[in-house]
């Protein structure tokens, strides 16, 4: 059950889901699945958890299927949010909460999201404090998605942003796509699901990331 009283974001680098600190890369208690686990802690804690332990409430958030669950959470929070996706921006359209900001751009109908220069000129205005990002793989300590110009709209997000959060299930990490993003050491925070190996867990340690493993 959500709790009434105020959480502020802890001081040694825990993330806090239900209430309880879970120091960073401990397990938590959590479905099998990453992105059920994104929905399994409910709206209200897990929103206010996320907003808690990532700083401040102006957010970026890249598009894509794991930010779009993430996304869901943040319904009902008070907040300042730029995207470029389609499915998320929808999400927020009738949330008194939110002031959104969609970027503009030429719009890619297989992932939903906007893209170009136009987005990228938007981008290049706007400022905030955490990005939540996916991919399409990790390898060899750096960072991969589909398609060109995603990585280019998605560079310009990791320039904008002052804390870069990645969201990648452990099927990601060892797999190569098409464009190159950047380096993994560009992260500030991974999150990633109880499937994570040792070796790709060392290798995100190894980039200065922290870990947030759900289980």
């Amino acid at each position: 059950m959500p709790t009434n009283k105020p959480r502020r974001r802890p001081a040694d680098g825990t993330f806090d889901l239900t209430g309880d600190s879970v120091t960073s890369g401990e397990t938590v208690d959590a479905s099998q699945s990453f992105k059920v686990w994104l929905l399994d802690v409910g709206p209200d804690e897990y929103g206010d958890a996320v907003l808690c332990q990532f700083g401040n409430k102006t957010v970026l958030i890249d598009g894509g299927t794991t930010t779009f669950y993430l996304a869901r959470e943040l319904l009902g929070q008070p907040l300042q949010l730029v995207t470029n996706s389609l499915p998320i921006a929808n999400l927020f359209l009738n949330d008194d909460h939110v002031e959104l900001i969609l970027t503009g751009g030429l719009m890619y109908p297989r992932y939903g999201v906007l893209l170009g220069p136009t987005t990228e000129q938007m981008l290049s205005t706007v400022h905030t404090k955490t990005l939540f990002l996916s991919v399409a793989g990790v390898y060899n300590g750096a960072l991969y998605n589909q398609n060109l110009l995603l990585v280019q709209s998605e560079r310009r997000m990791m320039e904008q942003a002052q804390e870069v959060v990645l969201l990648a299930d452990s099927s990601k990490f060892g797999q190569q796509a098409l464009s190159r993003l950047g380096e993994l050491s560009e992260v500030d925070v991974v999150v990633t699901d109880s499937g994570i190996g040792e070796e790709h867990r060392r290798e995100i340690e190894g980039a200065g990331c922290r870990v947030v493993v759900a289980e």
